[in-house]
């Protein structure tokens, strides 16, 4: 595991390193995203869509869209809405393609950090275990700062870095041998999802996330945590000039 968190130290090999595990694991991605979660993912989604603004959006725009568990959540919230996807995965966005074939769905694959759309591009954002994975995440928090527009709300669904000591010692140490035995039933690899918390290590926490935010431009209006404190609920809003 040393390799893998040499790689997510540099943006391009930790850009490198997603595209290659999450290409590898698209097709049993959400069998995954269940297991680790004890079943309780679904649940957690659902909540962060029933939780975002009442006001129809023009277009919704979700990061690591993965294969659209968000995207089909965010159309029946919105029934008018135009839905973009994006996603460093290509095989993701052509399973995400393939399920949402419809035409107010749009899954394009990129980078966060780079997105191909035009500023105040979105009145709404959100993503599930996106921030985490970002090759560089002041770049990507400025990325989605500039393609939200103003007055608009930015949702994640995302895991939780504990401050330094033995909750977090503790914390990883879950997810490591938890994530070893998914990863070891799916793919007959246990490193698969040992990545998660590898990824943690250079994720910032508490204090130290909510600094970044708050650079970016952002507002914080709300963290709420699940699953004892292993994942959280993140609102932010884009504050008109």
């Amino acid at each position: 595991m040393q390799k893998t968190r040499e790689a997510l130290r540099r943006p391009e090999s930790k850009r490198d390193l997603n595209r290659a595990l999450f290409d590898r694991i698209a097709g049993r991605y959400n069998l995954a995203t269940r297991a680790l979660s004890l079943g309780r993912d679904a649940a957690w989604k659902k909540e962060l869509v029933e939780a975002l603004p009442v006001e129809q959006p023009a277009t919704c725009l979700d990061l690591a869209s993965g294969t659209g568990d968000f995207a089909a959540l965010l159309a029946d919230r919105y029934p008018g809405a135009r839905i973009v996807g994006l996603d460093l995965s290509s095989r993701m966005v052509a399973l995400a393609r393939k399920r949402l074939p419809g035409a107010r769905f749009e899954f394009h694959c990129g980078d966060i950090g780079s997105m191909p759309f035009d500023d105040d591009f979105a009145d709404l954002v959100t993503g599930g275990y996106a921030l985490r994975n970002v090759p560089d995440l002041a770049r990507a928090l400025a990325e989605i700062h500039r393609v939200l527009k103003p007055g608009g709300s930015a949702f994640f669904l995302e895991f939780v870095q504990p401050p330094p000591g033995y909750r977090r010692a503790i914390h990883h140490a879950i997810l490591h041998l938890w994530g070893g035995l998914v990863g070891l039933v799916l793919h007959f690899g246990p490193s698969t999802y040992r990545y998660i918390p590898e990824s943690l290590v250079s994720y910032p926490a508490g204090d130290d996330l909510r600094k970044m935010f708050i650079e970016s431009g952002f507002t914080i209006v709300n963290q709420r945590r699940h699953f004892f404190g292993m994942t959280e609920r993140i609102e932010l809003r884009k504050p008109h000039p």
